[in-house]
């Protein structure tokens, strides 16, 4: 069995212009050319009121930042990042910390992970 087609855009805003108009569930899933058991568990888990619409705020990281992020490639040629001399300060300095204070294994197993990450990005062996 086929699993069906995600509502696009279009269908979603059908939905809520007949549900606001008082339009009846069945009468909407006919017009959309979809079960009535889609509209009522759309209806459903918006709890019945149109979901404010949704943009990303212009600061954030674009798509390719967050790849090339997410990769490893390169992350101290993103303008976002701190200097890449701050940035290995202060992760020595939590590392420091974490040692410092690491009472027990999990604690000490955060600081080993904090150390291969700042090996992978800065070019620094592990001292782990």
């Amino acid at each position: 069995m086929t699993k069906p087609l995600p509502m696009d855009e279009q269908k979603k805003s059908v939905i809520w212009r007949e549900w606001e108009r008082g339009t009846p569930k069945a009468n909407i899933a006919r017009v959309i050319d979809k079960p009535p058991a889609t509209v009522f568990s759309y209806l459903q888990y918006h709890g019945g009121i149109r979901p404010r619409h949704r943009f990303r705020r212009t600061d954030a990281l674009s798509l390719e930042e967050r790849e090339e992020i997410s990769h490893g490639e390169n992350p101290a040629n993103s303008g976002r990042f701190l200097h890449q001399d701050q940035r290995i300060d202060t992760i020595e300095q939590a590392l420091s910390q974490a040692e410092e204070l690491a009472p027990d294994a999990a604690t000490l197993k955060k600081a080993t992970k904090v150390q291969r990450n700042l090996a992978r990005y800065s070019g620094l062996k592990p001292t782990v």
